[in-house]
């Protein structure tokens, strides 16, 4: 395995990390705790995967604050999407989306991408990975990664 695809799939690793913590409600000096400890993470790929997670929060809020996605409409499930999806994942989607990572809009995409899999149930990891390929979305006006704010720390050029 190359550098690259080396660094790809510790990002995704990294991602799946926090993923996992916040739908447990770890707080996150645990979930920083146990990143930075794996020696096999690199701190720059973690404050990256935080920084996609933190644009994706701030572009949901800016959803919100346009009228682009309604608070208050919930898709309820059918039976039969819940046998795919299992109920475990199913609270999954439901803490990511009291977490603020995930809107209404990002369910829908979600439970439309899992009905065009070929598979009877979906696992955790199934749904890490659809989850976050909802942090890459092309519509929004900014790159993941992309930083707002630049810290004194930072260094330009």
């Amino acid at each position: 395995m190359n550098s690259k695809e080396a660094t790809n799939s510790m990002l995704v690793d990294i991602l799946s990390t926090i993923l996992d913590g916040i739908v447990v409600d770890s707080p996150i000096e645990k979930i920083e705790k146990e990143l930075y400890g794996n020696k096999r993470f690199e701190a720059q790929v973690v404050a990256t995967a935080y920084s996609w997670i933190y644009d994706k929060m701030i572009s949901n809020i800016d959803a919100l604050k346009n009228g682009e996605v309604t608070t208050s409409s919930m898709r309820i499930l059918a039976p039969e999407e819940i046998d795919v999806i299992g109920m475990d994942n199913y609270n999954r989607i439901l803490k990511l989306m009291n977490s603020g990572l995930l809107t209404s809009n990002d369910v829908d995409k979600i439970i439309k991408s899992i009905e065009l899999l070929p598979f009877e149930k979906i696992s955790n990891e199934d749904l890490n990975f659809i989850v976050l390929a909802s942090l890459f979305d092309i519509n929004r006006i900014m790159l993941p990664g992309s930083r707002l704010l630049l810290y004194l720390s930072d260094k330009v050029n």
